[in-house]
């Protein structure tokens, strides 16, 4: 990419795709994501603005993970079977993916 050529936006999906790897290697990487993606995409978020963001949706993520692991535990210490736990862990699923965006 030349320096007159203009960069892309920097839109929600990219901003998760480049933040996953890190996530699923178990630990942040913020400020090496945030300076990759503001060296190559337009943004009206400042350097550190960005990183807030960032923290904010790994909260995001480990409450979710609390919430799965809390919902597993109630429905083992009901009884049910790990068929039944599986079902509704993905009918929470699907209600999250299928959340529209504000």
């Amino acid at each position: 990419m030349t320096q007159d050529a203009p960069r892309p936006g920097l839109t929600h999906q990219v901003l998760l795709d480049a933040i996953r790897p890190s996530w699923l290697e178990g630990a942040p990487a913020h400020s090496r994501v945030v300076d990759n993606l503001l060296s190559h995409h337009a943004s009206g978020f400042s350097r550190a603005g960005l990183i807030s963001a960032l923290e904010w949706m790994l909260l995001q993520r480990q409450d979710v993970g609390l919430y799965i692991g809390w919902a597993i535990e109630q429905h083992q210490a009901a009884g049910e079977s790990p068929a039944n736990t599986l079902q509704a862990l993905r009918a929470f699923l699907a209600r999250m993916h299928g959340s529209p965006v504000e």
